[in-house]
């Protein structure tokens, strides 16, 4: 659902009242059998849960999926798997952080070495993509464009070492977990609980049913607690409209 963002300095905004109890996959689908009397062993759990990891995630742009994703260079290198960085193993990008603010650019940057960076702006339109994957220039970039999910293309190819940050909304990827939640905050474990307690009775009882429709409203009262909760810092306040989410994005 599309949000703006409005400043409160001297109001408290509501947070949620999780109890911050981190739980693994394992947990999580245990605690949901009991609850729901073991109706879950007719699905295939593990795989339910990477559904509710993911659309929990996909409910709005939380503060946490926000990431800084960072990589060097190479001469006459000019695609990178932001998938393939070990400081990024198990997420893929969602969608890269790109606009202007106060007529400054906030998204990716290239440093060269020295103190010294540059802003690297989108391309969208196709032509303009075709021609640098056809050109042979080299240089230090100024531009790049996603040529598929997570491969980051520079424009120009680069010309030598560089490192480039990139701030991108990212996502979990869609496999089974081992041992840990990926990407989502313990104090929003609970939440996932609902949500997988919901997709159980959903399933396995139907739509109609009083237990389901119950477990839904509980979790959708619990989502919107969250939604409504403060960023990193106080003093900043999320709040549900009908607008665009976000003037501009780059894809």
């Amino acid at each position: 659902m599309p949000f703006i963002v409005t400043q409160y300095p001297s109001v408290p905004a509501p947070v949620f009242t999780g109890q911050g109890v981190k739980l693994s996959p394992t947990d999580l689908i245990q605690m949901a059998n009991k609850r729901t009397e073991f109706r879950g062993k007719a699905l295939d759990l593990p795989n339910e849960l990477v559904m509710a990891v993911q659309e929990l995630c996909q409910e709005r742009r939380w503060h946490w999926r926000k990431q800084s994703i960072a990589f060097p260079t190479e001469p006459n290198v000019a695609v990178y798997d932001l998938s393939a960085l070990n400081t990024f193993t198990g997420l893929t990008v969602e969608r890269v952080c790109g606009g202007y603010v106060n007529r400054r650019w906030q998204g990716p940057k290239i440093f060269d070495g020295s103190g010294g960076y540059g802003d690297l702006t989108p391309i969208f339109e196709t032509d303009v993509q075709e021609q640098f994957r056809e050109s042979e220039e080299t240089g230090q970039p100024g531009r790049y464009f996603m040529d598929g999910q997570d491969q980051f293309r520079l424009c120009p190819t680069p010309n030598g070492y560089y490192t480039v940050r990139v701030p991108a909304w990212v996502l979990p990827n869609a496999t089974p977990m081992a041992e840990t939640i990926p990407l989502i905050p313990g104090y929003l474990h609970q939440l996932l609980l609902k949500k997988l307690e919901a997709q159980i009775f959903r399933y396995t009882l139907g739509e109609g049913n009083a237990k389901y429709v119950a477990a839904k409203a509980e979790y959708d009262a619990a989502l919107q607690r969250a939604c409504k909760t403060i960023e990193f810092a106080e003093g900043r306040v999320r709040e549900w409209t009908t607008q665009d989410e976000d003037a501009v994005q780059s894809s």
